[in-house]
């Protein structure tokens, strides 16, 4: 979990211990179970937009912890997943069009933002957030990291991309060399297939929970819905069967990163 999330739970908890309160009373103020307030505390659960609201209504602080919540990097919509994604023990990771954001580089994470017309201020603070989710590989325990990715994903570049380009992919490479790290290529060959509707991720959590995020141009969709995971756990087994075996799909990378050298 990153320290900003790690200052907001020491600070909620701070706000409930000066209004001598236990964590059951706090829990009936907030309409929330002890256990739930245990557990973000104790960070064993992630601490939500949704039960930081409820915070700032109780104690009527005007929504302060609410605000920094909102500043604490990603777009409030994605805060949920990251928390999860933190806490996941393996991911299982498929993107058709992009790098996993886990394993982006800065020039690379500017270049996906570069279009979305940000003041400078708001882009350095959007790149400083996804560079800070790598963080969940060097994690001790570090999470099992499986990702397809779709080969157009490593050869779709403009001339001006070329030095971004070639830098994530020497990363790429360095990464998949780690035991936790694995990568492999869904090759272009295979045409139109499932996948192309969209990236989705699949994480085991430590408390023996699956989840499952499908975002868009707007918004992430959690899901713990066993239907949910059912279906994406069986696009993953299609999309995967399609993929190339891991030296191949690294022999791949690197003859990318050598053309855009």
């Amino acid at each position: 979990m990153g320290t900003g999330s790690e200052f907001l739970i020491s600070e909620l908890r701070t706000a409930r211990q000066a209004r001598g309160l236990t964590q059951g009373e706090f829990a009936k103020l907030i309409n929330y179970s002890d256990t739930h307030v245990s557990g973000v505390e104790c960070k064993q659960r992630p601490v939500t937009a949704d039960y930081v609201k409820a915070v700032d209504n109780a104690l009527r602080t005007g929504g302060v912890y609410l605000r920094f919540y909102e500043r604490l990097g990603a777009p409030q919509w994605l805060q949920n997943w990251i928390e999860y994604e933190q806490q996941a023990t393996v991911l299982r990771w498929f993107e058709p069009a992009w790098v996993p954001a886990v394993l982006q580089v800065e020039s690379y994470a500017r270049l996906t933002l570069a279009s979305e017309l940000l003041q400078p201020e708001e882009l350095d603070r959007l790149v400083a957030a996804r560079l800070a989710r790598r963080a969940v590989l060097d994690r001790v325990p570090s999470p099992m990291l499986t990702v397809l990715l779709d080969q157009y994903a490593i050869e779709r570049v403009s001339d001006a991309q070329h030095k971004a380009m070639e830098e994530q992919m020497w990363h790429l490479i360095q990464m998949a060399a780690r035991p936790n790290v694995q990568i492999q290529i869904v090759p272009s060959r295979l045409g139109i297939y499932g996948g192309l509707g969209g990236n989705f991720v699949l994480a085991d959590l430590s408390d023996a929970r699956r989840l499952a995020c499908v975002d868009n141009q707007l918004l992430a969709q959690v899901s713990d819905r066993a239907e949910d995971i059912g279906t994406l756990e069986q696009r993953w087994v299609r999309i995967a069967s399609e993929a190339l075996p891991r030296p191949e799909s690294l022999d791949l990378i690197k003859r990318a990163a050598e053309r855009w050298s």
